[in-house]
């Protein structure tokens, strides 16, 4: 199930029929940062990046 929001704000909710292939299995890099992310989160990160 997913649910939106914009500045705290939800714009709506449904649920997941089919996830579809993750990022990481298609070999894609990411850099998507929360405000709430600490150091340890950072360090995983880079450890994955870095296989």
């Amino acid at each position: 199930f997913v649910v939106l929001y914009k500045n705290g704000e939800c714009l709506g909710s449904a649920p997941i029929i089919h996830a579809g292939p993750s990022l990481h299995s298609l070999g894609e890099a990411t850099n998507v940062q929360s405000d709430d992310e600490d150091s340890s989160d950072e360090l995983s990160r880079e450890k994955l990046e870095n296989q």
